[in-house]
């Protein structure tokens, strides 16, 4: 899906699908639905993800399909969920930056938890994978492999475990979480945490919350707004910037269509010069829309919904006149500019780029990161035609069609229209969240040296330096109006706080009049980060056969409805003395879910003492609707009649119902729908003294009865 609002409006899944969500696969027909979030590398990971969840289910049930899971119900065991997670998620990204992070700070805050036990939470992503990373480390790469043809058709990791490593699941448990300790703890001495630096404003602990996101300093400096989550909802909070009391909460999200999300781990606000409004995106009626608000007061000034498929990073302009975002449109990701003044938008990138977290360096210039994820002759400059996809023959020539990059470096950008990027000094890692400084230099964060580090510049011809490595992160960094001041949320106890650094111009000074802080920022304080692994090494090798055409030019067949089965359920018994008993249901779906077939089948003994149901369902349109008949038939005990008189005794009623229906739903928001429903019932009823010995029901009027 092209944005992840498209994505939460799918069909192959029932459910109501979240925020946090970043695909899923289907278990029995293995299908792998997913949104596109605007960034190649993450895009990457969770297509990367998913294929391995479709590996792992081929190999675990010996096939994928409906059939293949129904065949192994009863004699297969369900891998533990820190399994399944953990291996999609070495497998698609190797060791990185993330697993690091959430793994320091379980073991610093003692949460985490016995691989042998429950395993909860974002525990089953990170610690799972952290678990792979143990196994591959000490059995080399191909323990995964071999840990997967052991578990095939029966999925008992325990004998798994025992067979491949000599270790039960408590062992390997046991000597997993030492050997993670072991390796930790020195790391967390040499960084230290947050709070050694910088003071906690905002504690989730205290205020009983999840987290505390994105701070955003006013310009006067005395207050801040963040985003918290409070009860299941997540809202924007204004509180003073000295001592973290809450002033008001401007904004309430997750109650109505209007502010169904505020994306609060992707996106923060900005403050309009003058620090009487507020601007943030926020999911709205299903797509994005960039919001402003009173700082005052949280009331709504005004709503800008331009044609993208979703929108990050709002930068309000030093003038007040202009507001920068990084919009998704086709699923392309580029820079576009807001004019006030008269409500125009325009588009000032026009690549196959990645552009994200717009800042400006003045009235006139942004600084940007950005990730070249493609051979950029790939796109039409103009930005006004759609790709041009090389020759298949040429991509012998241009290996790095596919390549996803070394991660995001900054550029700057005049806003001119005939302006050209220009790269900024780069670091070995991810280079995100800028933040220019009055006087000069330049604030960001990267991830070269372990974790999401503060980094700074101090000239552009100057090399950027390594100034702030906390445990749990830099996350979401802001100025304070002067440059004094820095604020940031940071991972820390399983939850996310506000920092405040008050002396920055003394964590900026150079590192030889700084005495006690650390060393070369060249230094890697933590083992290097793998890459995925080749596949050939873990002994997955792909086949030597040329990959079809259409596969690299994107080119595909008009998609055609193919009803499959989706899901099954059956019973049958046999009775020498009542006969033949069975229950059948069938779902049979279309691979997008958009149409539904249903078809319900209960036999006792004789097709006239049976239950038929079959229904037809379609959701290709924003109007659902569903047609089906259906003749069900039962026995129950009553004392009252169909007219409502009473019986001397309880009698056996015997009823059929036979009919047809007609349903329709009409959802206007996540939180409003109009639905109508039309039920045409005949009901029969027949009265019984009970049952013969051989099961037969006896007519009240059989003057042979006992």
């Amino acid at each position: 899906y092209s944005s992840h609002p498209s994505f939460q409006q799918t069909n192959v899944s029932p459910e109501l699908i979240s925020e946090s969500t970043g695909g899923f696969t289907d278990i029995t027909r293995s299908r792998v639905v997913l949104p596109y979030s605007g960034s190649v590398p993450d895009f990457r990971h969770v297509v990367a993800h998913e294929l391995v969840h479709v590996f792992m289910l081929d190999m675990l049930f010996g096939g994928h399909g409906p059939e293949h899971v129904l065949r192994s119900v009863g004699q297969f065991m369900m891998p533990p969920l820190w399994f399944i997670e953990g291996m999609a998620e070495y497998l698609s990204t190797g060791w990185d930056a993330s697993a690091q992070l959430y793994l320091e700070d379980a073991v610093a805050s003692d949460y985490l938890a016995p691989l042998d036990g429950y395993v909860g939470g974002f525990l089953v992503y990170k610690e799972g994978q952290a678990a792979m990373a143990y196994l591959t480390r000490r059995f080399g790469e191909g323990i995964l492999p071999e840990l997967l043809k052991e578990m095939s058709g029966r999925g008992n990791l325990d004998r798994a475990l025992q067979k491949s490593t000599g270790m039960n699941l408590e062992r390997f448990s046991r000597e997993f979480l030492r050997d993670t300790k072991e390796r930790t703890w020195p790391r967390l001495a040499e960084r230290g945490r947050p709070d050694q630096r910088a003071f906690r404003l905002l504690d989730h602990e205290q205020a009983g919350r999840a987290f505390f996101m994105h701070p955003r300093f006013s310009p006067d400096g005395s207050r801040m707004a963040y985003f918290a989550d409070n009860e299941g909802e997540v809202n924007l909070y204004l509180a003073s910037s000295l001592d973290g009391k809450v002033l008001r909460r401007l904004v309430t999200g997750h109650r109505s269509s209007r502010l169904e999300s505020l994306h609060p781990f992707d996106t923060g606000v900005s403050f309009s010069p003058d620090g009487t409004r507020l601007a943030f995106s926020a999911l709205s009626g299903g797509a994005d829309a960039l919001v402003i608000v009173s700082a005052d007061d949280g009331k709504e000034l005004a709503r800008y919904r331009p044609s993208l498929d979703s929108m990050r990073g709002p930068a309000w302009s030093p003038d007040g006149r202009r507001i920068a975002v990084s919009g998704v449109a086709g699923g392309v990701t580029d820079l576009y500019l807001l004019d006030l003044d008269g409500g125009a938008w325009r588009q000032l990138t026009h690549d196959l780029a990645d552009e994200q977290d717009p800042a400006w360096l003045d009235a006139e210039t942004l600084i940007y990161a950005r990730h070249d994820a493609l051979f950029p002759g790939l796109f039409a400059a103009d930005g006004e035609h759609p790709p041009v996809f090389l020759d298949p023959a040429e991509f012998g020539e241009h290996p790095e069609v596919f390549d996803v990059g070394d991660g995001y470096d900054l550029w700057r950008l005049a806003v001119d229209p005939d302006a050209a990027p220009t790269p900024l000094a780069a670091t070995a890692g991810d280079d995100r969240s800028p933040l220019p400084l009055a006087g000069g230099g330049l604030l960001f964060t990267s991830t070269a040296a372990g974790l999401q580090d503060l980094w700074f510049q101090a000239a552009p011809d100057s090399a950027p330096r390594r100034v702030y490595a906390p445990a749990g992160g830099v996350m979401g960094p802001s100025l304070s109006h002067d440059d004094t001041r820095l604020a940031f949320s940071s991972l820390d106890g399983g939850g996310y706080d506000v920092f405040v650094i008050e002396d920055l111009p003394g964590l900026l000074a150079p590192e030889d009049e700084r005495p006690g802080l650390a060393a070369n920022p060249e230094q890697r304080l933590y083992t290097p980060f793998a890459a995925p692994p080749d596949s050939s090494e873990l002994g997955f090798a792909l086949p030597a056969a040329a990959p079809a055409p259409d596969s690299l030019t994107g080119r595909g067949e008009p998609y055609s409805t193919r009803f499959l089965v989706d899901a099954m359920g059956r019973q049958v018994t046999y009775d020498t003395l009542y006969g033949l008993y069975g229950s059948s249901v069938i779902t049979f779906k279309d691979v997008l879910g958009d149409q539904e077939i249903l078809l319900l089948l209960d036999v006792f003994g004789n097709i006239s003492d049976s239950n038929l149901m079959a229904a037809y369902t379609r959701r290709t349109r924003r109007l659902n609707w569903s047609v089906g008949a259906y003749s069900f038939l039962s026995y129950y005990q009553t004392r009252v009649g169909s007219f409502g008189e009473y019986f001397p005794s309880d009698r056996l009623a015997l009823e059929w119902r036979r009919g047809g229906f007609l349903s329709a739903s009409y959802p206007f928001s996540l939180f409003m729908r109009l639905d109508y429903d039309l039920n045409l019932l005949y009901a029969r009823r027949e009265y019984y003294e009970g049952f013969d010995p051989w099961g037969r029901p006896i007519p009240i009027s059989d003057p042979d009865r006992p």
